[in-house]
């Protein structure tokens, strides 16, 4: 690696500590199946193909990481260098209060970007832990990367916006729960817009993303059983 570049071609990967390593031969063929995953999703969210140039230059430029489960991709005042692209896993985004309590802020699995973009982008102190829950696979470029990408592919550009976006919205979404819905009814709009949460999650995270107690949950969930 060179200076704080991270250039690294396909047949490398990175290690936690950011250490580029070539990679050995049996993890070729997963490699280029996280690339494939990720060309994939950028032509299903902007409609644009890659070309091979573009698809090069890609993977001239992201790494490749993998999170072990309980393992920080950043932790709170940290600056987060890096984000990620979930090809396989979960992570959870999440904050510790003064009294040591826990709140999940959003869950990332796969297809989305991983990290905090404004410690990312303004190079300030990170908000939040961010940490997998899954042992959680990802392609990782620096802030360097990945603004050459969005400069040099259209498609990267428009793939990375589409995402942002969809955050914002999220993150107002997240707003009127907390604002407007009693338990039952986070709990009820947790299983209309992210069932797979219900199934994927212990009962204790989903709690901590609903903001209640697990014995109310536990409750809620006795109750939904016997309708």
């Amino acid at each position: 690696m060179q200076g704080s570049k991270l250039y690294v071609a396909s047949h490398q990967t990175v290690r936690s500590d950011m250490s580029v390593v070539t990679a050995k031969p049996g993890f070729t063929s997963s490699l280029n199946r996280s690339y494939a995953i990720f060309f994939n999703m950028i032509a299903i969210h902007t409609g644009m193909k890659l070309s091979d140039n573009e698809q090069c230059l890609v993977m001239e430029t992201l790494g490749t990481r993998r999170l072990r489960k309980r393992q920080y991709f950043v932790q709170e005042g940290d600056i987060c260098r890096h984000l990620g692209f979930i090809i396989r896993g979960a992570a959870r985004t999440y904050s510790i209060n003064q009294k040591g309590q826990e709140t999940i802020l959003y869950f990332s699995t796969e297809n989305n970007w991983l990290g905090d973009n404004d410690s990312f982008r303004n190079n300030r102190p990170c908000s939040y832990h961010i940490e997998a829950i899954e042992d959680t696979d990802l392609l990782i470029g620096n802030r360097q990367g990945l603004d050459t990408l969005r400069t040099a592919i259209p498609a990267i550009r428009m793939f990375m916006d589409y995402d942002h976006s969809r955050q914002l919205a999220f993150s107002h979404l997240r707003i009127n729960t907390a604002l407007s819905m009693n338990a039952e009814e986070r709990y009820a709009d947790l299983l209309s817009n992210w069932p797979e949460y219900s199934r994927r999650f212990s009962q204790n995270m989903i709690a901590s993303f609903l903001g209640i107690q697990p014995e109310t949950l536990s409750r809620i969930r006795k109750n939904w059983r016997g309708c």
